[in-house]
């Protein structure tokens, strides 16, 4: 397994083969101590996140953070919606009652029942705004993260795709076993390693067309194939195919295409 993940971020980096090889020697020279040290090693800003196990790393730690506060910010802010409508249902209803800015010099009761709005109602709404507004400036930092370069982008996910692309490649990955069950099991070790993770036809169709336009053609057929069998074998949503930016004749399309190159 060491081997294939270390040839998987060295693609990624678009090494050439020999220091593929040099690498490969080097990494399998470690004992399993040394190995964690190295990989942990902040390696430059100027790499793509998928080519280091530190950015890796780093970037499932920055979403579990990100996703936590999110979560936090949508139950407040379901909190602060319930706050804010009983508070403006409060003052309809002085509204209905004529009830304006003039009470101070109107009914006693007019006076009365706008004091209770704001004495009674007021507190409680400011708690859940302040709660608000705390949590939002928690989530200042996640607004500059395409900025940072501690964000995925599209350009990570194609050599992402691509380094997946040059693995098949290398390994002859079985994709049906990775399409049924989200495992990596290739021509050179027949045990599988499981991800708990199940590609779908998106995955598939986006591996294989970064692989045709990385001249990787024979892997692009290959997942293109393992596309459209996903597409037929299981229940795949038109919202699914939506997102692949296509439908099932497109992708056969594709499919046909990059088969004649």
């Amino acid at each position: 397994m060491r081997q294939i993940v270390v040839f998987f971020i060295s693609i990624v980096c678009g090494s050439t083969t020999a220091f593929v090889g040099d690498m490969m020697t080097f990494y399998q020279s470690l004992n399993e101590t040394e190995f964690k040290k190295y990989a942990e090693k902040p390696p430059p800003k100027t790499l793509p996140l998928g080519s280091s196990t530190f950015h890796m790393a780093q970037l499932a730690k920055d979403e579990a953070h990100v996703v936590t506060n999110l979560r936090n910010l949508r139950g407040l802010l379901q909190e602060a919606q319930d706050a804010i409508d009983m508070y403006l249902v409060s003052w309809s209803g002085l509204e209905l009652s004529n009830v304006g800015e003039g009470a101070a010099s109107g009914h006693p009761l007019h006076i009365y029942a706008l004091t209770r709005h704001v004495a009674l109602g007021w507190p409680a709404l400011e708690t859940t705004l302040t709660r608000l507004h705390n949590q939002t400036k928690e989530m200042e930092w996640a607004v500059s993260r395409s900025t940072s370069g501690r964000c995925a982008t599209k350009e990570d996910l194609s050599q992402v795709s691509a380094g997946m692309a040059r693995l098949h490649d290398f390994y002859s990955l079985n994709l049906t076993m990775m399409r049924q069950h989200g495992a990596l099991q290739s021509c050179l070790n027949d045990d599988p390693v499981y991800s708990g993770l199940q590609p779908t036809a998106r995955d598939f169709h986006q591996i294989g067309m970064e692989a045709a336009s990385n001249h990787i053609f024979n892997s692009g057929v290959d997942f293109l194939a393992a596309a459209l069998d996903a597409i037929e074998t299981t229940n795949t949503t038109h919202e699914e195919l939506q997102n692949i930016g296509t439908d099932f004749s497109s992708v056969q399309k594709d499919y046909k295409t990059v088969t004649k190159m």
